[in-house]
Parts: structure tokens; sequence; C-alpha cells
């Protein structure tokens, strides 16, 4: 991976990564708990939710805003655009969609929502996918919104993948995530 490639992932990560991170700082002070409403409203399908109650409206609009916000911080204001802002809304909004696909197999599983499989392999398998989910729809986003290359893709999955799974880590020995 070139010096390059590696910039431009990170300059696309940064905004989304803070985001994540306010994120989680707004889940655990408890704040803006109005906007907790389960995205698929508990509605049951085959007598199993369809998303669960974590994947909340919350979470798409504290990901979208809080996106775009870094950036113009990033950014700053002298170089202010509302295109530049407005992607990395979409790309907040795309880490978020990433994940619902992995909640909504999870649930057909009868994996509780924050739990893991009990099966060894099952249990190998979310994990990674619980990685990368996000982290790939956020390439995916960034290839349309930007125009950048499959290596700079490859990229954004890689570090993001990295830095998710180091944030967890560390939140976890923080005691701020089981």
């Amino acid at each position: 991976m070139n010096h390059t490639v590696f910039i431009e992932a990170v300059i696309i990560i940064i905004p989304v990564l803070l985001a994540g991170l306010t994120f989680i700082f707004v889940l655990k002070k408890g704040w803006l708990s109005s906007l907790k409403k389960p995205i698929d409203r508990g509605i049951l399908w085959k007598n199993k939710p369809i998303l669960g109650k974590n994947k909340t409206w919350l979470g798409f609009l504290a990901m979208s805003i809080g996106a775009a916000f870094y950036e113009t911080i990033i950014m700053g204001f002298s170089q202010l655009s509302f295109s530049r802002t407005a992607k990395a809304a979409l790309l907040g909004l795309a880490y978020s969609l990433g994940e619902l696909p992995n909640s909504f197999i999870k649930r057909r599983y009868g994996i509780a929502e924050g739990k893991t499989a009990n099966a060894s392999l099952a249990k190998i398998f979310f994990r990674i996918l619980d990685t990368v989910d996000s982290v790939i729809a956020v390439s995916i986003a960034a290839r349309f919104l930007y125009g950048i290359s499959f290596e700079t893709m490859i990229a954004i999955i890689l570090i993001g993948s990295f830095i998710h799974l180091s944030t967890d880590t560390l939140m976890v020995f923080l005691k701020l995530k089981k």
C-alpha cells in the first residue's frame, strides 16, 4: 500500500470513526434517548425481530450528522463545502446501513442483540462480520462518492477493520463495552 492510498483512506475514515466514538459516548450518557427507537419498530418476522432493539434511529442520525460535523471540523470552515459535508454524512449513513444485514442474519440464527453466537465457528464468523460489515459499506460508498481506487477501498477495509477491532478491545478493557 503506497503512502497516497494510505492517506486517502485515513482521510475518509477519520470523520466516520470520530462519529462512531461520539455515538458510543452519547449512548453511555443516555443522551437523545427519545431517538433510541428501533428502526424495525419491534416488528417480528417468523417470530424473531427483524433487526433488533439496538438498531435505532439514534445510530443513523448520530453517524450521519457526526461524520458531517467532524468532516467540517477537519476540513476547516475555510474549506467548507456542502458537497464534502454531504458526502461525509452519506459515509456515516453507509456505516449504519452496513450493520443491518449482519443484524438481520444474527436474528435469524437466534443471536440476541449485543450477544455472540454459541458455536465456536459461528462466533468467529460473526466476530469477523461485526468488524468488517460497516467498513465494507463505507468503502463501497466512498467508491461512488469520491471515485476512489480499488486499492483505496481495500485500504479503508483493512485500516477501518483494524481501528474497529482496536477500539472494541479498548472499550472492553475500559469496561465501556462487554
